[in-house]
């Protein structure tokens, strides 16, 4: 597996992965060395060892804040598309990697965000993104990052290995990813494979950025109590709750993603 001692780390982050009593989970950073599973039937053999990790400058902590002054967030361009290691682009780039399961509505999100209805394409089968896509902010030479979605995705075990492999690489040799936006469905309780996600971001030195979807979806009580579970493990400062179809909470992501590719 992976060895995560390879990977520098960059000093303490506002936001690392916590235990369910508060405590730095220190088991997660040592040991929960390999990605999430692409179906619900996670394994971690599944995920061979793809590259030693290089240095990352990655930022040291999400931006607790934001002011005023930080601008809108710009147009997004789909710019490059990876299917295996040798077309992954832009490395040196500052970018934000949006991770989360089949179904969390990453596309929705991105076509939210961008003011387009198919800049990411929609569908009603989960699991239907297999590529790493970079999308470039339009005045910048910075991207948010799609990732393959995971949890639901129905594919062979040999295409399920591969993309282990490649997000493994992507993570480890992209010295300018600064931190990991992970979706989670705002209906749902703490998932294993979100949590895993956060224990692995974290072992990296990877500030995550948790990104909550579908608000609109579920009721005050149904967030409030998802929000409660999740508060020990990641905190109240590194959460944005978003909807991409009533665009609640856009502005303040895209506040926040603009702070950490452009700051």
């Amino acid at each position: 597996m992976l060895s995560q001692k390879n990977r520098p780390q960059t000093g303490d982050t506002q936001n690392t992965y916590k235990d369910g009593d508060g405590g730095v989970d220190a088991t997660a950073s040592r040991d929960r060395d390999a990605l999430p599973h692409p179906d619900d039937n996670a394994r971690q053999e599944d995920f061979p060892e793809a590259a030693v990790c290089s240095p990352s400058p990655v930022a040291s902590s999400i931006v607790s804040s934001v002011a005023s002054d930080v601008p809108r967030f710009p147009g997004l361009i789909l710019e490059a598309t990876a299917f295996n290691r040798q077309q992954l682009v832009h490395a040196g780039a500052p970018q934000v990697a949006l991770a989360g399961r089949s179904n969390v509505g990453k596309s929705s999100l991105i076509n939210a965000l961008a003011g387009r209805k198919a800049l990411a394409k929609v569908s009603a089968t989960p699991g239907k993104t297999r590529s790493i896509n970079y999308y470039r902010l339009r005045d910048a030479e910075a991207f948010l990052v799609d990732l393959p979605g995971y949890g639901y995705a129905k594919c062979s075990h040999e295409e399920r290995q591969k993309w282990g492999e490649l997000l493994q690489f992507y993570f480890c040799n992209t010295p300018g990813l600064r931190s990991v936006a992970v979706l989670l469905d705002a209906r749902l309780s703490p998932q294993k494979a979100d949590k895993e996600l956060m224990a692995y971001a974290a072992g990296l030195g990877l500030p995550t950025l948790a990104v909550f979807t579908k608000a609109d979806k579920c009721g005050k009580k149904e967030l409030a109590a998802t929000l409660h579970a999740w508060e020990p493990l990641i905190g109240k400062e590194s959460q944005v709750i978003t909807s991409a179809r009533s665009r609640t909470g856009l502005d303040a992501l895209e506040q926040r993603l603009t702070r950490l590719l452009l700051a």
